[in-house]
């Protein structure tokens, strides 16, 4: 190995460093992509990590980059090394190219059974050939990784449509509750987009709108539709829909905030309420959000046991519980929202 090497320390446990942050949880393939460029920037000491994806239809273009100026520096670098990309998407093989302002450039084929990449990754020094070992390892790695990735996303999306179909189906049971989830999601989204969220936590806080009742499935029908107010007893039975819909979405992946504002729903503002096992300090945004929506939709909508109030009577009511049971933040909100017409 030479003086120089890029592996002088174990090149195991870098290539299992770099594998442990490409599985890290990530809602898409660009964040995939994000967290892989880094940990191979970091683990290796390479100058530049670029990733494209090898299109038929639009050739070679450029997704992610870690340490590099713009997408313009890696798109100029790709134009430079056509020739060699070419070659090493064809043959399956890395190559290299010494271009004074990367240094020495390699082209790493990635090749998994939805999509082909490649990975430029650049050095002061040409590698020799344990190294060069060591990025085929690192190549079969990462295609194996994506390959995981695409087959979980596969799964979580027919999965997430059983778990909609689900809702449905609960919804069904009672007449009264048909569109709550849908109407809880719609709230959560518009008080998200009011706070000036990111467009991922305001899908985040649709998806949990949705979902945050899937956990009813466990629950009796003749509880769900009793017509009269619920005994103590029966109340403990529906209180264990939050733990219930956490265990049914377990399988799905999602994020924690979804986890959390499915669990954690019917926690108050003060912390009492239930799961009462939930050992937190503070209620997180996304189930403080679920909260106070889905009680106006509660409030809103004619139930079995009650009627309807209007939404002004279901602002009173929120601002009543403000700062115990509701978030007072969210409940401002609603009401800034209601009154200017916006929920």
């Amino acid at each position: 190995m030479s003086s120089n090497s890029i592996f002088r320390g174990n090149h195991v446990g870098l290539l299992r460093n770099i594998s442990k942050s490409a599985k890290s949880p990530a809602s898409n393939i660009l964040e995939l992509l994000n967290n892989t460029l880094e940990a191979i920037g970091k683990n290796l000491g390479t100058h530049h990590c670029i990733i494209y994806e090898a299109n038929l239809s639009q050739g070679i273009i450029f997704l992610s980059g870690y340490n590099i100026e713009s997408s313009n520096h890696a798109n100029t670098l790709i134009k430079i090394m056509q020739k060699q990309a070419e070659d090493s998407l064809q043959y399956q093989k890395i190559t290299f190219e010494a271009i004074e302002a990367f240094e020495i450039v390699y082209l790493i084929p990635l090749v998994s059974e939805k999509h082909t990449y490649i990975l430029a990754l650049s050095f002061p020094d040409e590698l020799n050939n344990f190294e060069i070992e060591v990025l085929e390892s690192l190549s079969t790695m990462l295609s194996a990784t994506f390959d995981r990735f695409y087959l979980q996303q596969q799964i979580s999306q027919q999965y997430f449509s059983t778990v909609k179909s689900l809702v449905v189906a609960i919804e069904a049971k009672d007449v009264y509750t048909q569109g709550h989830s849908q109407r809880v999601a719609d709230y959560s989204k518009i008080i998200g987009q009011h706070l000036k969220l990111k467009d991922e936590e305001i899908k985040e806080l649709e998806v949990t709108g949705l979902v945050h009742d899937i956990g009813k499935i466990g629950i009796s029908d003749q509880l769900l539709t009793k017509p009269d107010r619920l005994t103590e007893t029966e109340f403990d039975f529906m209180r264990q829909h939050p733990e219930i819909g956490s265990k049914i979405l377990q399988p799905l992946h999602v994020s924690e905030n979804i986890m959390l504002g499915t669990l954690l729903h019917h926690k108050r503002y003060d912390l009492s309420g239930y799961p009462l096992k939930a050992d937190i300090d503070k209620l997180p945004l996304v189930p403080a959000i679920i909260g106070v929506a889905d009680a106006y939709d509660a409030m809103t909508s004619e139930r079995s046991y009650k009627k309807t109030i209007t939404k002004q009577s279901a602002v009173a009511e929120l601002k009543r519980f403000r700062g115990t049971q509701f978030h007072p933040g969210i409940v401002d909100i609603v009401e800034e929202l209601i009154s200017n017409n916006k929920l």
